[in-house]
Parts: C-alpha cells; sequence; structure tokens
C-alpha cells in the first residue's frame, strides 16, 4: 500500500509485486477502477543486481517502487551530483555496481577461505543474503527412530544449520548441527542429496582425518594416485555396499558424520583430505586448484573443473595444511636462526 496525493488529498493505493525466485521485484501492478491490473513499473537487472532497464509507467503522482533487487530497497540518494544506488540489507549496503559489500561481513570468522566482501559466493543466480551477513545453505532432515537422520530437503539462506522437520516439512525446533561447508549435502547443481543419512555418532570421516592423512602424512602424488575408483584413500566410497543403485551410490557418497565439530559429507572428508596434503606440502592454493582441475579434466576426457561441493572442502583442508607447513617451517627457521649446527631434514 503506497500513499498517493490527488487535488491536495492523500489516499492509499494497493500495488502489488512479481517477484522471480531470488525475490527480484520484476513487475509491479496495481488494481485499476475498473478491476483490471495496471501495471506501474517493470525492472531487468544485471546478475548482481544493478538495473538493465527500468520502466515506469505511472503517472506524475506515483511514487515509483524501490523494494528492488532481492526485494531490497534501492538507496538512490543524491551524493555530488551521483545517485548512490546501493541496496540497504539491514546489516551492510550493498553495492551491485562492484557486486561487493563495502564493509566486512559480521560473521566472516565463519568462513575465512571467502573475502568479508564478498556477495553471495560469486553466485548470484543461486543464492540470496537475507540480511547482510553470510549468504549460505541449510539442510532439513527427518530424524530416524535409530538416531540418524535423512536429507529431505534444503535451500538457500542465511545459515549453515541442519534441522529437524516432521513429516509436513515444518521444522520442530531441533537443530542436528552446523555443516562443514555451504555445499555439504547439495550436489554440483546445487540441489540438496535427499536420502543421504546422517548419523551424528559416526566418526569415521574423523578417524580417517586423523590417523590416515595427518598421521600418516603421505605424499601429494601418493595421495592422488589412490583417493578415486575405491583406493585407499577414496573415503566416500569406503565401504560401499554392492548391488546399490546409481541413486543410492550417489546417497551413500554423502553419507554424513561428525568432524571437527560440525557435519560433514563423506565426499567433503575426501575432498578436505586432500586439501590438507596439497597445503601440507606447501603448495599455494593457485597452484593446488590447477592441478586439481587437470586431474579431473584428465578423468573425464575433456577441459572440466570440479563443482563447488569439491572445492569448499578442499580449500577448508589447505588452509589447515598450510597452516601446519608454516609452523614447521617457522620452527625450522628458528632453529637455524638460533642453533648454527643442522638439525633434522630441510623441511
Amino acid at each position: 500500500m503506497v500513499p498517493m496525493q490527488y487535488k491536495n488529498e492523500t489516499y492509499w493505493k494497493y500495488e502489488y509485486n512479481l517477484s522471480d525466485h531470488l525475490g527480484n521485484v520484476r513487475i509491479v501492478f496495481a488494481a485499476h477502477s475498473h478491476g483490471q491490473p495496471e501495471l506501474m513499473q517493470q525492472t531487468i537487472y544485471y546478475p548482481y543486481g544493478m538495473i538493465l532497464h527500468q520502466q515506469n509507467f505511472g503517472g506524475t503522482l506515483d511514487q515509483s517502487n524501490k523494494m528492488l533487487y532481492n526485494g531490497k530497497e534501492l538507496q538512490d540518494d543524491q551524493l555530488a551530483g551521483m545517485s548512490l544506488d546501493w541496496y540497504d540489507y539491514g546489516a551492510r549496503f550493498y553495492d551491485p555496481q562492484i557486486g561487493r559489500w563495502h564493509v566486512v561481513d559480521p560473521h566472516a570468522e565463519r568462513y575465512p577461505e571467502w573475502s568479508p566482501y564478498s556477495f553471495v559466493f560469486n553466485n548470484p543466480t543461486r543464492f540470496i543474503d537475507p540480511d547482510g551477513r553470510m549468504a549460505v545453505d541449510h539442510i532439513d532432515v527427518e530424524k530416524n527412530t535409530d538416531g540418524t537422520y535423512t536429507v529431505v530437503g534444503g535451500e538457500a539462506n542465511a545459515n549453515k544449520n541442519i534441522y529437524v522437520v516432521n513429516s509436513e516439512g515444518n521444522r520442530t525446533g531441533e537443530v542436528v548441527g552446523e555443516m562443514l561447508t555451504e555445499y555439504s549435502f547439495h550436489d554440483n547443481d546445487g540441489n540438496a542429496v535427499v536420502g543421504a543419512i546422517i548419523d551424528p555418532s559416526d566418526n569415521s570421516g574423523q578417524n580417517f582425518m586423523d590417523n590416515e592423512i595427518i598421521g600418516d602424512n603421505p605424499g601429494l602424488v601418493h595421495y592422488m594416485r589412490n583417493a578415486t575408483g575405491g583406493e585407499k584413500y577414496d573415503f566416500k566410497t569406503r565401504d560401499i555396499p554392492n548391488g546399490l543403485t546409481p541413486e543410492a551410490q550417489g546417497q551413500y557418497h554423502y553419507r554424513g558424520g561428525s568432524f571437527n565439530g560440525k557435519i560433514a559429507s563423506a565426499r567433503d572428508i575426501g575432498n578436505y583430505g586432500a586439501g590438507y596434503v596439497a597445503g601440507r606440502k606447501g603448495l599455494r592454493w593457485g597452484v593446488v586448484r590447477v592441478g586439481f582441475d587437470a586431474l579431473e579434466s584428465y578423468q573425464q576426457g575433456r577441459f572440466a573443473t570440479e563443482g563447488q561441493p569439491t572445492q569448499q572442502a578442499q580449500r577448508l583442508g589447505h588452509s589447515a595444511g598450510s597452516a601446519v607447513y608454516q609452523k614447521i617451517k617457522f620452527e625450522r627457521q628458528w632453529q637455524r636462526a638460533t642453533n648454527p649446527w643442522p638439525v633434522g631434514p630441510k623441511w
């Protein structure tokens, strides 16, 4: 409802919005006096929210709608003769001209692998940011009688929690935990892997990481050779039952368990391990990314890049491995600086 003025009198007029799947207001219309819809405004956006084209059809007395991209209010104040054109998300103002925030995300410490100024993980066609803080996924699960949970859905919103829902799809108030990454139980197309089983008491992934990756400290080449096709480090297929359908195999690859205080899929665990091994050897992330994509291209027989579920877990593992590498490097540099006699191998 918007206020209108006519002959020094104020009256109220109902306006209605037609929005797309991301909440972007595309069409604004009002009820005409004859009962027919009256087109008031049409807006077309660039992917990151800057207005490509907008047309207002109302008269001079009509106030144009400013609730636009993601349903947020456009701040078009004039500064030094130029329009600001930022969107008010609550916690921060967003600048669609550069596709970035101008201030740090208040929850930036939760995802150190991303720039605190980045907008919706550089994927505005899939994610939204409801309030200017963390635009990630959640997962809905149903509780089973044996204490496990079955994934039944999920969508992009403002947290990585795993929520329990009842048979009608309503949340019960129980939260199983937080996903390791925003893609933990989503496939490469961004769809929730419905049917995957999450068992918070399952520590097999943590044991795999602590004993076989951190404990054994395998070389990167050795790891990559044995991380696919059911080999030693292919955790997602470990102990997979025979005779599963392709759908059931996918669900098994996304089985969930406890890992580093969060809930991770089996696919997360293997990818985290790959990133950790590379970071532990001192390789920079850009070099690692090229190597992993080259392996993916070789396996598929064409140029290819790994999906976001894979990349995000690898990046977390790489950060952890790099921290260990830097710590050891510093300790050995300190030894050489304080002890004239060499001790141990170079690195």
